[in-house]
């Protein structure tokens, strides 16, 4: 029996769902839950532990490993991957591709070997989506049916019988997706004590047509209860429109449930979707900035302002969204940090900066790309770097420093570059071992005196063992190889690499995980074809690729997310920062050849009516105030940049009929550049961006007066070290700064730049006068000190 239970609260569905368990379900078995990704796992796990007072038992499952675990329950033995996956099919695609006597009537295969890689990359992802969401059209190509009159489908259906043939001669006990769901729909028409009696379906914005059918053909001998969020509930007729026109897709793939009894629960929870029509100015709020940083600071007082007006409100009940976390945690951390009265915690998502897939890319940038100064210091940062050759912080502000005074731009020897991180290395190691005269140089480079220390020696060895395994990398860039054997270099490069010590074996970072994505799938990649370092490292980037959702956790204060992962779940305040018309909906390029986007149905995943569906989520599961932001001005020219077309149909709909509770028309609030700008004086209400202290210093007369007078006291009641002793005598103020001040050294370099001079700038140009001329006085050779400032990478190339 399948039963389908309606709700506009999802905390109203958990409810019901905590009933029918404590009630019906027997407590020593597993109580079966698909659930839509991770953050609804855990925000339902919480909403049960709190109305039973345990969770415990539960098996969480994906829509899309539905399929596998119930087919792998009648054959136990099927290994995780399958020669049918998405990172084999690629490799198959291109190998039928260089076939000199293989062709397909209405696809042109380029000659030019990367282009075949990408074709080939393409048509295996529409074959993955293929088998996800149109197993039925894969079944008739099996028999050789066309299933649509594009003309695209006929070679499609010719290349997939192809490969369909490879799989079933070289793999016959394996199956692929469409296989083993054609199997589990034969046997799901018969009881077995394999499936479980009674399987609940939690909360999915949209049912995919084959998980649809899943679910009928349990429901002859299980009891399938579905919980579906509805959202969208309004009196307003524009509203009630766009509602429907957004809510379209979740509606179309639920109508393909058989179902036997439908519940619809009333709930007494308001959201801002339906408030909007009586009080849109209350429970709406849109600012335009001109950067991210001011939607930061916009956000951090209305947050501040709603927990002054609310003594029940917590942190806990507020959800930041944005399009990108890698770009707004660190902004979001320094802003809500700033306040000092106040401490907000927030939680923020897991980095990509530790993942095995941002050193990889790192890499992969760093090689292209001459090995740039900034590249390898952006690979020194890396968690994985950093432990394998125990560097610190502390040290890899040292190396900048090395670098900027030996003048290192690009490259990593001297054969790609004159400025090259070697020639600095040897400069250094030479400044160290020698004492040379003034204007003196060896080989192709100037000595520097910059190692002063055991510490520094120690360092400069570091760096060596790290060029080093830069050197393997190098050696292997212009060869070419199977995927197999490149799978292996990376494997053995991953592990080997860094300083052989306790303290790295103790300390290792574990990224066998995520190697076995790519590990698991050698025994299916028979391909003899040789590809290049580029290809072969984009095809490991795509197989260990981070998600695409990123999201804190709840219970650890505010919560920041991108967009996806929180779509439903219900929050007492929402924030939607980003929400420009680049950054959403998504516009995701997908191949004129996708049968699903050029031919779409019920039950598909089209992004664009996803993303319309997701906005409608977030104002039906808000319950309070939705806050919405993006960067709507140029900060240079203050040229205004459009918001994203779901906001301004939203408003459309809202100012059509109505105007909120007010009469007045909901618009979007303009902030100034900056926050001491006069037209950012508070208003009397809440929190303001605008910084008076700033803006009376702007305006007020400077008063100069000494830094430090009279007496002077360090302050310090403990032990200094004989090495801070030296760090003062040679550079007092720095010292002041930096230790007893706790200010950012203003004497820190910046991060050297990528390229070579090839004009200098007045002051560059006075520095080389003076330093000719100064050796000049001091008789030394005119030639002997220009080649001296060529070596020394001074002079301009030429």
């Amino acid at each position: 029996m399948l039963t389908k239970i309606s709700s506009g609260s999802l905390a109203q569905l958990s409810n019901h769902l905590s009933e029918q368990i404590t009630r019906r379900i027997d407590p020593f078995k597993k109580h079966w839950i698909v659930v839509q990704n991770n953050e609804m796992k855990q925000w339902l796990n919480l909403q049960l532990a709190d109305r039973t007072g345990i969770a415990a038992n539960y098996q969480f499952v994906y829509p899309s490993e539905l399929l596998w675990k119930f087919y792998r329950m009648y054959q136990p033995d099927t290994p995780k991957s399958l020669p049918s996956d998405i990172g084999v099919t690629e490799w198959q695609i291109l190998d039928l591709m260089n076939d000199p006597g293989f062709e397909l009537n209405g696809l042109n295969i380029p000659a030019n070997q990367d282009q075949k890689y990408y074709l080939s990359t393409a048509i295996a992802d529409v074959f993955d989506l293929y088998q996800m969401y149109r197993p039925e059209m894969i079944e008739a190509w099996e028999n050789g049916s066309l299933t649509t009159r594009d003309p695209d489908e006929r070679w499609q259906l010719m290349l997939w019988k192809k490969l369909s043939s490879q799989w079933s001669q070289n793999y016959p006990e394996l199956p692929g997706r469409v296989d083993a769901y054609q199997y589990l729909l034969k046997k799901l028409q018969h009881k077995s004590d394999l499936i479980p009696e009674s399987l609940f379906v939690f909360g999915l914005s949209h049912l995919p047509g084959p998980f649809s059918k899943i679910l009928n053909a349990c429901a002859k001998y299980s009891e399938i209860q579905v919980y579906q969020s509805v959202p969208g509930n309004t009196s307003d007729q524009s509203l009630r429109s766009l509602y429907k026109e957004w809510g379209q897709p979740q509606e179309s793939s639920y109508n393909l449930l058989e179902v036997d009894i439908e519940v619809l629960l009333d709930s007494d929870d308001h959201f801002v979707a339906e408030m909007i029509t009586n009080s849109a100015g209350q429970v709406l709020e849109f600012h335009a900035c001109h950067n991210e940083r001011r939607e930061v600071d916009i956000l951090r007082d209305f947050i501040l302002a709603q927990l002054d007006k609310n003594e029940e409100d917590t942190v806990s009940d507020f959800l930041i969204l944005v399009p990108d976390t890698e770009i707004y945690a660190p902004l979001i951390r320094s802003a809500f940090a700033e306040n000092n009265d106040v401490e907000i915690p927030i939680s923020v998502p897991f980095s990509q900066v530790h993942s095995l897939h941002y050193l990889m890319d790192t890499l992969r940038t760093l090689v292209s790309e001459k090995y740039r100064i900034s590249d390898v210091i952006s690979l020194l940062n890396t968690d994985y770097i950093k432990q394998q050759f125990e560097f610190n912080d502390e040290q890899i502000q040292t190396l900048i420093e090395w670098m900027n005074d030996t003048n290192t731009h690009w490259g990593l020897n001297s054969g790609q570059s004159e400025f090259s991180v070697k020639k600095a290395k040897q400069a250094l190691f030479s400044g160290f071992m020698m004492s040379p005269e003034k204007y003196q140089s060896f080989g192709d480079h100037v000595p520097q005196s910059s190692i002063q220390s055991r510490d520094d020696f120690s360092l400069i060895n570091k760096l060596s063992a790290f060029l080093s395994a830069l050197d393997k990398i190098e050696e292997q860039k212009e060869s070419k190889k199977s995927v197999s054997d490149w799978i292996a270099f990376w494997n053995k490069w991953i592990v080997e690499s860094g300083l052989p010590t306790p303290v790295k074996r103790s300390k290792k970072i574990n990224y066998s995980r995520d190697l076995e994505q790519t590990s698991d799938k050698i025994p299916y990649l028979k391909t003899q074809t040789k590809v290049s370092f580029d290809l072969a490292l984009e095809w490991i980037l795509g197989q260990i690729s981070d998600k695409e959702a990123a999201s804190g956790s709840v219970g650890r204060g505010i919560v920041l997310a991108s967009y996806v992962p929180y779509r439903n779940i219900p929050f007492r305040y929402t924030a939607i920062l980003g929400f420009g018309e680049k950054a959403f909906p998504r516009k995701p390029v997908r191949p004129g050849f996708d049968l699903i986007d050029q031919h779409p149905k019920a039950g598909d995943r089209i992004t664009k009516m996803d993303d319309q569906l997701l906005f409608l989520e977030k104002l039906a599961s808000t319950t309070d105030k939705l806050f919405i932001s993006y960067v709507g001005q140029d900060e240079n020219t203050n040229e205004e940049k459009p918001s994203s077309i779901l906001l301004t149909k939203l408003l459309d709909a809202i100012n059509g009929e109505n105007t909120g509770k007010s009469g007045e028309a909901i618009t979007v609030k303009k902030h100034r550049l900056q926050s001491f700008s006069e037209g950012g004086l508070p208003d009397g209400s809440g929190y303001s961006t605008y910084d008076s202290d700033v803006n009376s210093f702007m305006l007020s007369e400077p008063d100069i007066s000494p830094f430090e007078s009279g007496s002077f006291s360090f302050g310090i009641d403990r032990d200094v070290s004989l090495k801070e002793v030296i760090e003062f005598f040679k550079h007092p103020s720095k010292y002041l700064c930096t230790n007893i001040y706790q200010v950012r050294d203003p004497y820190q370099k910046d991060i050297p730049v990528d390229r070579e001079p090839f004009v200098l700038d007045a002051l560059e140009s006075y520095k080389v006068r003076a330093f000719i001329l100064d050796g000049l006085l001091q008789n030394a050779e005119e030639e002997t000190v220009k080649n001296y400032l060529s070596k020394a990478g001074d002079l301009p190339v030429g």
